[in-house]
């Protein structure tokens, strides 16, 4: 029977070890700098501060601990080894492949490209199939944090859309640093350390490139995983629901093939191909339903609708939530902004709000604040603000690359 137990303390052990590694936190630092960098942004836009960068730092390092030991389970049992699966040349394309667009800075398409190459010329030397493997489990790693991440890693935005209408939306983002243990093989030797007897199945991917006098020991890296997306058309919960989802299916299904192919090699091929191809149709259809699809947080003429509280306020402690509506504030009716404005300074008695959520009409009381007459609210947009963002384009950035080689050749971009 396979020591479960002895291989998870071995793993979890191993991890808390790759924790006091300098490199494991100059990828924290680097991760804390960009909630740093988000936040800077909130406060630009709605002059107040937003999520605690403490708590921020503190939960990507969490999250990313917990992705690092499911990781790494999977990755072992799996049978991924670092030797086979060419991470000294995804690394190198991935970061060439930034500069077409930032979102190929990830392994299911550099990881895919050497795939493909592998089994159509030979070259690069490594396993097509640990490298999709390891592609795989990546992403279902980071389809679990996503779904697990909660609402610490969102900000409101102010969103143009490409027909014009200014929407309200959130920005979701995460970073996670991930500590991971994987398998590298090294010559046949007395082990003189933890050491388990593994079954005879072990490992499901077996690769050619190993001699066949060799034993395996875990090595410890450091990730770096990432999410970025908007949501314009959902909450963001359900915008984070779905796109687990999503990249769960995607992943898992990803791994069936590899896992398929190792009896029926005809599916290698498939699997290959499947790793980018398959990553860009979720990133290509998200985006069409985010410019296409309904705005959830939009003005529509009857109260005033809250995309957002902010964090620490009066509003988020009194529990309102995004998507309420505003009808009344301490007696004055309510419909634009400037309303809302007017019966705040005017008031001197603490807040009673009047309020429409989901086809129930409620009442709250807010204490007042002595130090800030600020209630907390961010309202969704009234459509003509001057401050927002526009949604980037992610097509695949083929046809911004060509311009800007015409560009330099001295052509024109029409």
């Amino acid at each position: 029977m396979y020591p479960w137990i002895d291989f998870l303390i071995m793993i979890v052990s191993g991890i808390m070890y790759v924790v006091f590694d300098p490199f494991y936190w100059l990828v924290l630092v680097l991760v804390a700098l960009q909630y740093r960098q988000m936040n800077k942004r909130y406060k630009k836009m709605f002059g107040v501060a937003g999520q605690s960068l403490a708590k921020q730092f503190i939960m990507a390092m969490a999250l990313g601990i917990a992705g690092g030991i499911i990781a790494s389970l999977v990755l072992t049992i799996v049978g991924v080894s670092i030797d086979a699966a060419g991470l000294s040349y995804i690394w190198p394309l991935a970061v060439a492949l930034a500069f077409i667009h930032m979102r190929f800075l990830c392994f299911a398409y550099a990881g895919g490209i050497l795939a493909v190459c592998n089994l159509l010329t030979g070259f690069p030397e490594i396993d097509a199939l640990q490298v999709i493997a390891l592609v795989a489990v990546l992403h279902i790693t980071e389809s679990i944090l996503i779904a697990i991440s909660g609402s610490y890693a969102s900000m409101p935005v102010f969103l143009r859309r490409r027909d014009g209408q200014i929407a309200g939306a959130f920005s979701l983002y995460n970073f996670w640093p991930v500590p991971l243990l994987v398998l590298t093989a090294v010559p046949l030797q007395t082990p003189t350390g933890d050491f388990l007897q593994t079954p005879d199945w072990w490992p499901i991917l077996q690769t050619k490139l190993q001699p066949e006098n060799i034993m395996y020991v875990l090595y410890p890296v450091v990730a770096g995983l990432g999410y970025a997306d908007i949501a314009v058309t959902s909450t963001p919960a359900v915008k984070r629901r779905n796109s687990a989802i999503q990249l769960a299916l995607y992943s898992i299904g990803l791994l069936f093939i590899v896992i398929a192919a190792v009896k029926y090699k005809w599916l290698q091929i498939i699997a290959a191909f499947a790793a980018p191809l398959g990553h860009e149709a979720i990133i290509q259809f998200n985006l069409y339903m985010e410019n296409k699809g309904k705005a959830l947080f939009v003005d529509d003429g009857y109260g005033l609708k809250i995309l957002d509280t902010v964090p620490g306020s009066p509003a988020r402690a009194a529990g309102l939530q995004t998507g309420d509506k505003l009808l009344e504030l301490n007696g004055i009716k309510l419909t634009n902004g400037h309303e809302l404005a007017y019966a705040i300074d005017t008031g001197k008695e603490d807040y009673r709000i009047k309020l429409l959520r989901r086809e129930m009409v409620l009442t709250i009381n807010i204490a007042r604040q002595k130090s800030t007459d600020c209630l907390g609210i961010i309202l969704v947009p009234c459509g003509s603000e001057d401050l927002f963002v526009e949604l980037a384009d992610r097509n695949l950035g083929l046809l911004n690359l060509y311009h800007r080689l015409r560009q330099g050749l001295g052509g024109k971009k029409k």
